[in-house]
């Protein structure tokens, strides 16, 4: 008897070109393969937002410019929900800005690319 597949939600978001080489690079080396790129955004973002303080990353990445390459994502419901209550989170210390789930995704991705350079 197989256990029931979790429902996944799709999305999309904006980053800019360099940091799309950079995403496709780490993942490839990190062995997720071309195909694996949800799945590499996903385990970014579940790290992400265990960080101590994830929202000051937030806004920083709301500063990233040129923003003209869409990303497609698929993540579990499940962590689509952490990503709902996060969103209300960096709200509640940066009410103003905007693109808040576009930019945890976005935030996300620059630390992974940042530490895969450290390790």
């Amino acid at each position: 008897m197989q256990g029931k597949k979790e429902k996944k939600v799709s999305g999309s978001f904006r980053i800019n070109e360099n940091t799309e080489k950079e995403m496709f690079s780490c993942l490839v080396n990190e062995g997720y393969g071309l195909k694996g790129k949800s799945k590499w955004i996903v385990d970014s973002v579940e790290s992400f937002l265990k960080m101590p303080e994830y929202w000051d990353l937030v806004d920083i990445a709301s500063e990233q410019g040129d923003l003209n390459r869409p990303v497609m994502c698929v993540v579990p419901e499940s962590l689509n929900k952490k990503i709902e209550n996060s969103i209300d989170e960096v709200r509640a210390h940066f009410p103003r800005l905007e693109g808040v789930k576009s930019n945890i995704f976005r935030a996300a991705i620059m630390q992974r690319l940042i530490r895969s350079k450290v390790t």
